[in-house]
């Protein structure tokens, strides 16, 4: 049987944000690279399949995936919007596959 290797639970806590209300978050993109997911649609896939997991068990999606943009650098001084996410660690364990249904993670509101 193959088991993916995950990353250590500090590369986790160093990529974590705390918001103003004190609710911590990870932001997809850069969880996606801590996952090594090559591509953005791949990783999107994946979240697709957590946000439905989620629904079914009764909670609130946008709980645990809110919708945000991402300002980044282009060449000569541009700056473009890119789509990203906010993730709760009720969806950060989904996506890396170590959701117990017995923990309701924390959430955005």
């Amino acid at each position: 049987m193959f088991y993916l290797a995950l990353p250590s639970q500090q590369t986790f806590e160093n990529i974590k944000h705390i918001d103003e209300n004190g609710a911590e978050f990870w932001y997809a993109r850069v969880l996606q690279t801590a996952l090594e997911y090559a591509q953005w649609r791949r990783f999107q896939e994946s979240i697709e399949r957590a946000k439905i997991a989620c629904e079914a068990n009764g909670l609130i999606v946008g709980d645990h995936f809110a919708d945000v943009g991402k300002m980044i650098n282009l060449a000569k001084g541009a700056r473009r919007e890119v789509a990203d996410m906010k993730l709760s660690r009720y969806s950060l364990m989904h996506l890396t596959g170590t959701y117990s249904p017995f923990s309701r993670g924390s959430t955005f509101s």
